[in-house]
Parts: structure tokens; C-alpha cells; sequence
């Protein structure tokens, strides 16, 4: 048998107050979530210009990344989405399968259940939709893009007759 009571603790811990860019000095923090290349270590080995054995730790924040680095480099960096990788051809091709109707603000309705929702964000790299649904006006999800152009369809088209 487990016998417990109930005890009052005071335990320190290290909180993060922020994470800076090395590259301009500014916060990593986007405002919900820090950004960018954060805490990253990297490990000279024996010879190695960084110094032998020597660890560096840094951080770049988005901003830094994509207006700064990346363009210096001679080879560019490979873009991927977080869902599934897929070159840049891949990605313009699908991305001109999109509905010419697809923008924020539109109101859709899904074609089989008839819920209403409106395009509250697009997140075009990773073909992406975020939908609020209009009857409790607070629930809202992310559905793909392709999904949108086959199951749902803008408000000014009428549903279909009921049988």
C-alpha cells in the first residue's frame, strides 16, 4: 500500500528569457515561438579550421537566414516543406492546380455535408488551408489545399437539389 501526503516544494530551474541572433544581435522570438536556427552546435575535428575538438554553439534568427545568409550562398540552401519534401518544380505545379477562387476571405461550403467555413489563412509552400467553420464560429482546422479544390467550393455556387 502506497502512503502519501501532500509537501510544498520550491525548486529552481533555468528559464529561457530569450534567444538572440549572433548574426544582428536582435530576439529569435517570432511572437508565439522563437524562429530560425536556434542553439545549433557544430564540432571542429582534428585539423578542422574551427580548432580541433573545439565546439561553436550560435543561433540565426529567420530574418538573418533569409535575407542575409542565404543569398551569399553560391549553391542555394534546398527548400522542403515540413509535411513531405518535394522539388520546386513539383511544388509550382501543384500550386497551379489551386482554385483561381482560393483566397483568404472566402467563404466555402464542403460539397458533401454542406458546413460552411471561411479561408482564414493560406500557407501556400506547404499547400495548406485553414479553415474557420461558420456554425460555432470558433472551431477552424487546416486542410490540404488539394482537398479544397475537389471537396469544397465557394458560397455563391448553390448546393445541390435535395432528394
Amino acid at each position: 500500500m502506497k502512503i502519501t501526503h501532500v509537501e510544498t516544494k520550491t525548486v529552481e530551474a533555468v528559464v529561457t528569457d530569450d534567444i538572440l541572433c549572433n548574426y544582428c544581435g536582435k530576439s529569435c522570438h517570432t511572437g508565439d515561438n522563437y524562429e530560425g536556427v536556434l542553439e545549433h552546435r557544430i564540432q571542429g575535428g582534428y585539423g578542422s579550421q574551427l580548432g580541433d575538438m573545439v565546439s561553436w554553439i550560435f543561433s540565426l534568427c529567420e530574418t538573418c537566414l533569409g535575407a542575409e545568409i542565404f543569398p551569399k550562398f553560391k549553391i542555394p540552401p534546398q527548400r522542403v516543406s515540413a509535411f513531405y519534401e518535394r522539388d520546386e518544380e513539383e511544388y509550382r505545379a501543384m500550386l497551379a492546380t489551386w482554385p483561381e477562387w482560393l483566397k483568404v476571405g472566402t467563404i466555402l461550403r464542403e460539397k458533401e455535408i454542406g458546413v460552411y467555413g471561411t479561408v482564414m489563412e493560406i500557407d501556400d509552400y506547404n499547400l495548406m488551408v485553414r479553415v474557420e467553420y461558420e456554425e460555432d464560429g470558433v472551431g477552424d482546422t487546416w486542410v490540404a489545399a488539394k482537398t479544397i479544390a475537389s471537396d469544397w467550393v465557394p458560397k455563391s455556387i448553390p448546393p445541390p437539389p435535395s432528394v
